[in-house]
């Protein structure tokens, strides 16, 4: 074994596994994670979708931008100041992806999908869009808001967005903009936008 995977696997044994699954998170696709919004959104939706997994490994609070977790904050942190992360946004430099090919050969299904799932499903969508499904799909989470008055304005833009970009359904999208589904559709055809089913 070379002296680097050694040196990598000793790294990776001494990480907290919260810190391993963020170097999964932004290495996984060989593109960054634009912000630090979004490494919290990836967690939380993937945290809501393997509860058994995530057990205790995070708390999420009602921030004023929707779920927060403050021990997410301090692991890209961590992560950053260790030198794994390189780019003006939140990827890996070259030993950041030493560990992530280390940890990627490491970490199992549901995991390894669900976070590579939620990864593609944040990656394009804007703040707005992503607060807006966040805000409809876990209202518990609007307390402490800042920005859910003014998105909830935009809800059918917001959906009707997403929906264009193939991220929901048309049914998730009706629910997200407020409607049954009969009449976003209806909506849709007098708008005349287009989508895919």
């Amino acid at each position: 074994m070379g002296k680097s995977l050694l040196n990598s696997q000793k790294i990776i044994s001494e990480m907290d596994a919260s810190q391993r699954i963020i170097i999964y998170c932004m290495g996984v696709e060989g593109k960054p994670i634009k912000d630090k919004v979004d490494i919290q959104k990836i967690i939380f939706l993937s945290a809501m979708s393997l509860p058994d997994i995530f057990e205790n490994m995070y708390t999420f609070q009602k921030h004023k931008k929707g779920p927060y977790s403050e021990k997410i904050d301090e692991d890209v942190a961590v992560i950053s100041n260790s030198g794994y992360v390189g780019g003006s946004q939140f990827g890996l430099s070259d030993s950041g992806y030493e560990l992530f090919n280390d940890i990627e050969a490491r970490i199992k299904d549901p995991l390894k999908s669900t976070l590579l799932e939620n990864k593609e499903f944040v990656s394009d969508l804007t703040d707005d869009e992503l607060l807006t499904f966040i805000y409809i799909m876990f209202p518990q989470y609007t307390e402490n808001s800042e920005v859910w008055e003014k998105l909830k304005q935009y809800r059918v833009k917001n959906a009707v967005s997403m929906l264009k970009k193939e991220k929901i359904t048309s049914s998730l999208a009706a629910v997200i903009a407020g409607y049954n589904y009969y009449d976003f559709e209806k909506y849709l055809m007098e708008q005349k936008i287009r989508w895919k089913s």
